[in-house]
């Protein structure tokens, strides 16, 4: 049980950032067209 737990927490750490960044692009895209730019060409 114990490999299944960090496995899980792992899991859910990875997608939370990857969402975290998705909704940080959309929140900058929303909120200046310029951050949109930026983050493209981050990309």
């Amino acid at each position: 049980m114990p490999p299944g737990a960090p496995g899980t927490v792992a899991g859910r750490l990875t997608v939370q950032g990857e969402h975290g960044q998705a909704r940080v692009i959309l929140t900058a895209a929303l909120s200046t067209p310029e951050d949109t730019e930026k983050t493209g060409d981050a990309r």
